[in-house]
C-alpha cells in the first residue's frame, strides 16, 4: 500500500480525500505515480510529492 507526502521544512503533508479527510491509500504504485506526476505538474513550488509505502 502507498500514499503520497511532500516535504516541508519542519512538517510533513500526507495527501487527503477531500470528501472525508482520511489518507488517500494506493494498493497499485503505479496508479500513486501518475497521481504524484499529476499533481506535481500544478505545484509552482518545489514541494513535489513523492510515493512512500504507507503501513
Amino acid at each position: 500500500m502507498y500514499t503520497l507526502v511532500r516535504n516541508h521544512s519542519l512538517r510533513t503533508d500526507i495527501l487527503k480525500d477531500p470528501m472525508d479527510q482520511t489518507v488517500k491509500i494506493f494498493d497499485d504504485y503505479q496508479e500513486a505515480k501518475q497521481l504524484a506526476a499529476k499533481l506535481n505538474t500544478y505545484t509552482k513550488d518545489n514541494l513535489l510529492w513523492k510515493v512512500t509505502s504507507y503501513c
